[in-house]
């Protein structure tokens, strides 16, 4: 529900006033209402319409009503391309699980972090109208915005790098005897970033997978607990401390801090994650050339 108001010493203006709604699937129901009278319209994606409200004593106030476009990558033959691109990659991670290098992967889990960093930093200032603390990282790939193919394509990226580390993360456990759960649920960030990238910010589905990217933070807990060990104790100590940083994720929920500071406290999150992923890249790389040498 949106709210539509004018001020008493607006006057009339000549280009249509925009109210875009979530870009959809199917058409939605939009109803313009008053203390008078009311206007509807099934609205279908891609769609606009022009109307004009008429205010007694006040004058005729242009109006559009339209959706937001189509996201980048649900043009059918984009879609297409990146389907079977997903499908050959995973044909080839498959039959050739056994013959990457562990190492390689290790790699990945300091890559892909720091990628994200360095996407969300562009993509910021691709977008030109952008703040780092106050603004999610959702709004860089939302549709219409500069910075929606680039953010897109960065997020699309990041998920099926993120994908190959936990690859490296589940292979380095196997070989250390640790146990591989909390390292596999890294998998539900890597689904988080591919879901942004195909349904962004304005788009009806961007937001139904809810709260899947804390299924990490359980994750992280649970390593404390599951790595037991004295060599391993620098593993805990580092879960220990993403857990801390990923949990103040909670701040969301003091209004005053989720309405200016929303974007810092992501990123804390964010933050909390980079630090287990590279760590643990660090360490288990480190283990695998002590016991190659």
């Amino acid at each position: 529900m949106a709210v539509w108001n004018i001020d008493p010493d607006t006057k009339p203006w000549t280009e249509p006033d925009v109210f875009n709604i979530e870009r959809s699937f199917s058409e939605k129901k939009v109803v313009y209402l008053s203390d008078r009278d009311s206007l509807s319209f099934n609205v279908k994606p891609g769609d606009q319409y022009d109307f004009t409200i008429i205010i007694k004593n006040r004058g005729a106030f242009p109006m559009r009503l339209a959706t937001f476009g189509q996201p980048v990558f649900l043009h059918r033959n984009i879609l297409l391309s990146i389907f079977l691109a997903l499908v050959i990659i995973g044909w080839i991670a498959w039959t050739k699980r056994k013959t990457f290098s562990t190492l390689s992967l290790l790699y990945l889990g300091i890559i892909t972090p720091l990628l994200f960093w360095v996407a969300t930093v562009t993509g910021g200032f691709i977008h030109g109208n952008y703040n780092h603390l106050h603004n999610v990282v959702s709004e860089l790939g939302a549709i219409g915005t500069r910075s929606e193919i680039f953010m897109s394509t960065a997020e699309l990226l990041i998920a099926i790098l993120s994908v190959f580390s936990v690859m490296g993360f589940f292979k380095a456990c196997k070989q250390t005897g640790l146990n591989v759960i909390p390292v596999i649920t890294i998998l539900s960030l890597s689904l988080s970033m591919f879901w942004a990238a195909i349904f962004p910010m304005h788009h009806e589905l961007h937001g139904t997978l809810g709260p899947i990217p804390l299924l990490l933070n359980i994750g992280v807990l649970i390593s404390i607990v599951l790595w037991k060990g004295k060599k391993f104790q620098t593993l805990r100590l580092v879960s220990l401390v993403s857990f801390i940083l990923m949990s103040l994720i909670i701040l969301r929920f003091i209004p005053n801090l989720r309405g200016n500071w929303e974007g810092l406290i992501q990123r804390l999150f964010y933050l909390g994650w980079s630090v287990w992923s590279i760590a643990l890249s660090m360490i288990f790389i480190q283990m695998h050339e002590t016991k190659n040498r």
